[in-house]
C-alpha cells in the first residue's frame, strides 16, 4: 500500500509508468485483456475536470479511451510528451491517500467508434 510520508524515490505508480521511448500506450484493462495505441494514432486527448474526478478521452481514428480518476493533470501532460508507457486502473487493495498528488486511474473503458 502506498502511504503519504515515504520515501519519495522509492515509490512507484500502481496505475501508469512512464516511458520517454514510448512509441506506443499499453492500455490494461481491468478484465485482463490490454491494447496498444500507437502514439501515430492518437488523434485527439480530451480533459474533463469534474467535482470528484476527471476523465481523459483519448481519440484515435477507430477506437475512444476513457480514462477516470484523480490527479490526472500529470497524466496528461505526460501523454503530451509521448511518454507514457502503460495504463491501468488502480488494483483495489491500494487506498487513496487525499494528500498525494499521484495519478489515480479508477476506470479504463476502450470502445470501438462508429462510421
Amino acid at each position: 500500500m502506498i502511504r503519504h510520508g515515504q520515501d519519495e524515490s522509492r515509490r512507484t505508480s500502481p496505475c501508469w509508468e512512464g516511458d520517454a521511448n514510448a512509441q506506443a500506450l499499453r492500455v490494461e484493462l481491468a478484465d485482463g485483456k490490454s491494447c496498444l495505441v500507437p502514439y501515430s494514432r492518437i488523434a485527439f486527448v480530451e480533459c474533463e475536470h469534474g467535482a470528484d474526478h476527471t476523465t481523459l478521452c483519448l481519440r484515435s481514428d477507430t477506437h475512444e479511451i476513457r480514462i477516470v480518476g484523480k490527479n490526472l493533470r500529470r497524466l496528461e501532460s505526460a501523454l503530451q510528451r509521448f511518454e507514457v508507457g502503460w495504463v491501468k486502473a488502480v488494483p483495489s487493495r491500494y487506498e487513496l491517500d487525499t494528500a498525494d498528488n499521484f495519478v489515480w486511474i479508477t476506470n479504463i473503458t476502450v470502445s470501438e467508434l462508429q462510421e
